[in-house]
């Protein structure tokens, strides 16, 4: 029998023809799942509202650690260093450009849960935080369509990164389906605004360094039959760790798996990450 994870009861009273009544929600089942969640988060250190975000994600990250991967992008909004505080500059073009592709609008924090424009959003990224982790619950019941499988050598001394990624359909697909590597790195101390002011040893995590792809994907048969796997391959060598980034122990590598078209049409089916070490 298949296992699942069960969200407790909410209960309401309701005041119908002046009696109180009891109103049970019925029990919300997240079966158990091999589908692994992309969240992009779009972000800033001068953004004093995206701590918030930040938090969120790593308690999402705690409540589903085998069915989802986070992603944060540093882009061209309320993301330039805090003069006389920051360390760092955690732009780079692949962030601006995703940051472009994803969110032309609005404010921050901007957070995409598998690119879907999801019921009641005007771009796929949400600005309202709270809504995001009953958006990866409607992920996860989507049938898994790909199962995919990272492998990686990585020779320390020359920090040279070698990766094959397997692709497994579970499911015939079809369309312009792209791959995208990212490569994230976590635990990296420095300045971040807050509603309160600046928090001088905010803790940034999952932040985009650089990609294997293009920011958008690079393309894969047009055809994927059930069963059949194909295997795509990658390498990089790491810039040294000569400025407190690039720490080789902090990196993870993200894959993701999805279609390109227009906003709200860009759905990612399946991704998974890997530890560098």
């Amino acid at each position: 029998m298949m296992k699942k994870f069960i969200i407790p009861i909410l209960t309401a009273l309701v005041l119908v023809s002046c009696e109180e009544k009891e109103v049970i929600i019925p029990d919300f089942f997240v079966p158990a799942t091999g589908k692994i969640v992309l969240l992009e988060d779009l972000t800033g250190v001068k953004c004093p509202n995206c701590p918030k975000a930040a938090y969120e994600i790593e308690s999402l990250l705690e409540e589903f650690p085998s069915n989802l991967v986070a992603v944060g992008i540093h882009g061209t909004r309320l993301t330039q260093p805090i003069e006389g505080y920051s360390q760092y500059d955690f732009r780079n073009q692949f962030s601006i450009d995703l940051e472009d592709y994803h969110y032309p609008a609005w404010g921050k924090p901007g957070l995409l849960v598998d690119r879907v424009l999801f019921d009641g959003e005007d771009y796929p990224a949400t600005p309202i935080v709270e809504n995001v982790k009953s958006y990866v619950v409607q992920e996860l019941n989507k049938e898994q369509e790909i199962e995919l499988f990272l492998s990686k050598d990585y020779d320390e001394g020359s920090r040279q990164l070698d990766l094959k990624v397997g692709i497994l359909p579970l499911v015939n697909l079809s369309g312009n389906l792209r791959i995208s590597v990212f490569i994230t790195e976590s635990h990296i101390i420095d300045a971040q605004e807050n509603n309160s002011g600046i928090i001088e040893d905010f803790e940034h995590n999952h932040v985009l360094r650089t990609m294997l792809t293009a920011y958008n994907g690079d393309p894969l048969p047009t055809s994927l039959k059930e069963s059949q796997p194909i295997n795509e391959n990658f390498s990089y060598q790491l810039p040294e760790d000569n400025t407190g980034l690039w720490n080789e122990d902090n990196i993870d590598i993200v894959v993701a798996i999805g279609y390109e078209g227009t906003a709200g049409h860009r759905d990612i089916i399946q991704a998974a990450s890997i530890s560098l070490k």
